[in-house]
């Protein structure tokens, strides 16, 4: 039978350090923003051409990021039909100060191509997978349940630590949020139990951590991880203090251009005829 959990971290994003005070109206604005540009959004696994995939409406996480402004966000997923495998996974994002653009990011999460649309019209396409898978060193065996394999999912995740470095050239110490954004289990598919974590700047997800216990070739499951940015930062991994995975930052332009398993798309501010 198809299992598939769903987790929503709840981030309470409080404007302001008063005891009681109002949370910042821009927040459920912005969640309403957001929620609808997604619906706009199709994908598709080429191999898989006559399936879209689903999309998952529940924001997994509600988020902000005070370091860099007033920003509010939301991430969501996009599934694989029949098994519920997160293979598209986006943040969409609202600024309000000092910018006021709305900023769409996309990773694929996929082991292949995907192909993507906006309103009918084609806005993406990789050639290139989404993740590679890592193996994870002294990794337990898989335990024999879902509520014995979210505990090992977590110790899996606190081994890792993930730094940013930002366009100024500025670290940043990531931090992990313990919550699963998304989990995904079933038993009789290639991946028999899976989630997804994320390190975060404020509660902004700027790199998301898959860990699946995964069929290998000869049929043993064992546990693996793979790592996706979510901003064109330049970052940096280390899991039990041995770097793992390394990714430069990367150019507008080519983020942009719809061609890179990391997408983004930024979308000005209606004017008004008043304007």
């Amino acid at each position: 039978m198809r299992r598939r959990l769903a987790f929503t971290s709840l981030i309470l994003m409080v404007v302001g350090s008063v005891a009681g005070e109002e949370p910042d109206p821009r927040i459920a604005e912005a969640l309403e923003r957001t929620t609808e540009a997604a619906t706009h959004y199709e994908f598709r696994l080429p191999s898989e051409p006559t399936q879209r995939l689903e999309f998952q409406s529940k924001s997994l996480l509600h988020w902000s990021n005070p370091v860099i402004g007033v920003i509010y966000g939301n991430v969501f997923v996009w599934t694989q039909q029949e098994h519920g495998r997160p293979e598209v996974i986006g943040s969409i994002l609202q600024w309000y100060e000092p910018h006021k653009h709305g900023t769409h990011e996309f990773h694929s999460l996929s082991k292949g191509p995907v192909e993507g649309s906006r309103d009918g019209q084609p806005v993406w396409s990789t050639d290139a997978p989404g993740i590679e898978w890592m193996p994870i060193p002294n990794a337990p065996e898989v335990g024999d349940s879902p509520l014995v394999r979210l505990p090992q999912m977590r110790s899996i995740v606190r081994g890792l630590s993930v730094t940013s470095t930002s366009k100024d050239g500025l670290p940043y110490n990531l931090r992990l949020l313990s919550q699963p954004l998304y989990r995904y289990c079933h038993e009789d598919s290639e991946v028999v139990d899976g989630a997804l974590f994320t390190f975060v700047q404020g509660t902004d997800p700027e790199v998301i951590v898959l860990v699946e216990a995964r069929a290998d070739d000869t049929g043993t499951t064992r546990w693996q991880f793979a790592m996706v940015r979510m901003a064109a930062l330049e970052f940096v991994a280390e899991f039990q203090d041995r770097e793992i995975w390394r990714v430069d930052a990367m150019p507008y332009a080519i983020a942009m251009s719809g061609r890179e398993p990391y997408s983004l798309f930024r979308f000005r501010p209606r004017r008004t005829t008043a304007q």
